[in-house]
C-alpha cells in the first residue's frame, strides 16, 4: 500500500491529537491525588489543596478579594463580568470566579468556610444541578451560585457571589 505525504502527515496529527488529549486527562488526573497536599492549578500566594476523608477538598486563599469572602485556591476572577462597590457603610459584591473543581466539593467549601468568615447560612438548596448557599451576616445577604460544565481539560466550576446590604429592596422576601 503506498502512502503519501499527506496520510501521513494525517496520522501524526491524530497521533499528536491523542497524546494532548492523553496529557491533559493525565494533568487533571494528577491534580486530584490521594496525599495530604497536592499542586493545583491557578498559582498566586496558594498553591495547594487539601485532602479530606471524602476526597480532595478545597482549601481557602490565604489573601481573597474581599477579606470575608473566601475563594478557593486556584479559583479566579472572571474581572469582565464581576463588579463591587461601596457607598455609605453599604456595599455590593457581584463576582465570579472560574476553576477547576467539582461543584459539591465547591458547596462544601462555602458551607464550612462562609461560617468561619462570621456569616450564618440561612439556606442550602440545589435545584437543576446548580447549587445555591444563602448566609446573613449582620445587615448583609450574601448568595453563592455553584454550576459546572464539562471540558477537555476537566469540569469547569463557576461559582457566583452576590453581597448586599439588606434594607429597601430586601432580597430574602
Amino acid at each position: 500500500m503506498k502512502h503519501t505525504l499527506t496520510d501521513i502527515q494525517r496520522q501524526l496529527a491524530k497521533i499528536g491529537l491523542l497524546a494532548m488529549l492523553l496529557f491533559f486527562v493525565g494533568c487533571e488526573s494528577a491534580n486530584t491525588t490521594s496525599s495530604d497536599t497536592t499542586p493545583a492549578t491557578g498559582g498566586g500566594d496558594d498553591t495547594r489543596r487539601s485532602v479530606t476523608s471524602g476526597g480532595v477538598g478545597l482549601v481557602p486563599r490565604s489573601r481573597p478579594p474581599i477579606t470575608d469572602i473566601p475563594v478557593p485556591v486556584g479559583f479566579k476572577m472572571a474581572e469582565s463580568i464581576s463588579r463591587d462597590y461601596e457607598s455609605s457603610g453599604s456595599r455590593y459584591i457581584d463576582h465570579t470566579y472560574e476553576g477547576y473543581a467539582d461543584k459539591i466539593d465547591a458547596d462544601r467549601f462555602y458551607a464550612e468556610q462562609m461560617p468561619l468568615k462570621g456569616w450564618t447560612i440561612r439556606g442550602r438548596q440545589m435545584v437543576r444541578g446548580q447549587y445555591i448557599l444563602r448566609f446573613e451576616k449582620g445587615s448583609e445577604f450574601c448568595e453563592v451560585r455553584i454550576d459546572s460544565d464539562l471540558t477537555l481539560t476537566g469540569t469547569r466550576t463557576t461559582i457566583n457571589i452576590n453581597v448586599q446590604t439588606l434594607g429597601r429592596g430586601d432580597p430574602r422576601k
